[in-house]
């Protein structure tokens, strides 16, 4: 796959095309984890670096676009490796504030707007928008995306995808698209090449593991 590497203000620094690569998409998290390895030796390696972007698009022609999270060394020092998470910084990292619970029964726009109303994204698929409830958040320290995980959670578990529309390389619009429940759990999907060998990468934890503690009403 080609990765397309651009600073934050998404001018283009280079292209790397390898098969060492390894993204996860799970069931229940909105965010996808890509682990990449990059050659040190390779032009603009130290480019490579927290905060940047990659683009990316698969076969079947759905595009991604990472945030930078970590960057190590690998055991050799011949490559680096990085961990990254679909979504921009302020979603991923930045701590979510509380929501009060409202006095009526409120859909899932409503929490959505609270959550996110200065990060850029919007709605586009909703196939929950007819449903409402009363849902009260008094946590603190957990980011706007666990946050709006919750409130998922409260809409009988739907499940939503973080989507992003493009103009060349420059992300143009930003859509959650929010889907009924459908079944129970499905195994994570992993996208990779059949060779590759950054599977073998440990893992030391994920966003998912961030929470700490949540109170959590609801009603319909």
């Amino acid at each position: 796959m080609i990765f397309t590497l651009t600073d934050r203000q998404y001018e283009t620094i280079t292209s790397y095309e390898t098969d060492d690569y390894l993204i996860e998409v799970r069931t229940g998290n909105i965010i996808k984890a890509l682990d990449l390895n990059v050659l040190t030796k390779s032009e603009y390696a130290e480019h490579w670096i927290q905060g940047n972007y990659i683009m990316c698009e698969d076969a079947s022609g759905y595009k991604y676009w990472f945030t930078i999270r970590d960057v190590e060394d690998g055991a050799t020092q011949d490559e680096k490796q990085l961990t990254c998470y679909s979504g921009t910084l302020d979603i991923v990292n930045e701590d979510a504030n509380p929501i009060t619970r409202p006095a009526e029964p409120q859909p899932f726009s409503y929490y959505f707007d609270k959550i996110m109303n200065d990060t850029g994204i919007t709605i586009g698929v909703n196939e929950i928008e007819h449903l409402a409830r009363t849902l009260e958040f008094t946590s603190t320290d957990v980011s706007n995306v666990e946050m709006l995980q919750y409130v998922l959670n409260g809409f009988d578990n739907a499940e939503a995808d973080l989507a992003v529309e493009f103009k060349g390389s420059v992300p143009d619009k930003i859509v959650l698209n929010v889907y009924k429940r459908i079944g129970s759990d499905d195994p994570q999907t992993v996208l990779s090449d059949e060779d590759d060998s950054l599977t073998e990468l440990d893992r030391t934890g994920s966003i998912a593991d961030l929470a700490t503690s949540l109170n959590l009403y609801g009603t319909e």
